[in-house]
């Protein structure tokens, strides 16, 4: 038995051919287009963020809590200099020009420029002194302390660092209060960091004292007494409905970073002015649900 192959090609016609052959040229003009793209950078994407050492980078659609545990020996009327320390990281897929890095303080409360000369203005990483160039400047409301680098390579994260002054807690206040002692002036922290071809990103970050011994009483007290009272202003402000809503619906955490590093203190134009001396205190993340199935009916 002899089985007949049809030939497939036999209709064939020369238009056809024509056809075929300008879809081949076609698919092969696009993969040419598509490997100069690629080697021109096209499909490339520049991007920045800031990140506390061994942490992922923070958001810049909420504020971000920062708790910082004094010691007893700290007086009420004592301030506290916090150091503001971010890496400065290159996440997209090419070199950045002109990376700036501003901090904004309140013009009535009090920071690093306040206390220090420029030479405390340093950073860390593999970055040359050439590369970064730091300048202050100011408005009616905000002190500006502005770093700028100059070229920040793919994969780089120089940490940079500031200040902020803080309080132990408000001298009118009782000393069996429990603990949330700053100044409210100067206490939020906004910082912007921009860069060619990336735009302007705003975060708000947040310092406060909390007048604990190590980093684990402050972790149970964060846990404990600061957590369960944000979820529950957060019930008293919502309907039985909406917090119901939420709790079926929202993806909504809250996050904060815990350290307690150690203090010795100095005299700063006789005011007593407390230093964290502890190179690499312990830098804890919280986190939580702000929302309560126990909480819905109240």
């Amino acid at each position: 038995m002899k089985i007949k192959l049809n030939n497939p090609f036999k209709n064939f016609g020369r238009s056809d051919v024509i056809a075929i052959v300008g879809v081949i040229a076609g698919i092969l003009a696009l993969v040419a287009v598509y490997h100069i793209a690629v080697l021109q950078g096209t499909f490339q994407k520049s991007d920045v963020e800031i990140a506390f050492e061994g942490a992922p980078p923070i958001n810049t659609d909420q504020t971000t809590e920062i708790f910082v545990s004094s010691n007893a020996d700290i007086a009420k009327v004592d301030s506290i200099f916090i150091p503001i320390e971010f890496n400065l990281k290159n996440s997209g897929d090419k070199g950045l020009d002109n990376v700036v890095l501003s901090f904004a303080f309140d013009k009535q409360g009090k920071h690093t420029s306040n206390f220090f000369d420029e030479s405390v203005y340093t950073h860390q990483g593999m970055m040359t002194a050439q590369n970064l160039r730091h300048e202050q400047s100011s408005t009616d409301e905000f002190d500006y302390s502005n770093f700028t680098v100059t070229k920040l390579n793919i994969g780089d994260s120089p940490m940079i660092g500031e200040g902020v002054v803080a309080y132990k807690m408000p001298p009118a206040l009782p000393d069996n209060l429990p603990v949330l002692g700053l100044s409210g002036l100067g206490a939020t922290v906004k910082i912007q960091i921009e860069a060619d071809n990336v735009a302007k990103k705003t975060f708000m970050v947040d310092y406060r004292i909390a007048t604990m011994g190590n980093i684990d009483q402050l972790t149970d007290w964060y846990t404990h007494y600061y957590a369960k009272a944000v979820v529950i202003e957060k019930r008293n402000t919502m309907s039985i409905a909406s917090y119901f809503l939420k709790l079926l619906f929202s993806r909504e955490s809250k996050t904060a970073y815990l350290v307690a590093p150690e203090f010795r203190s100095i005299s700063i134009n006789g005011e007593t002015e407390w230093l964290p001396v502890k190179h690499d205190p312990i830098l804890r993340a919280i986190s939580f649900k702000p929302y309560s199935w126990s909480l819905l009916f109240g």
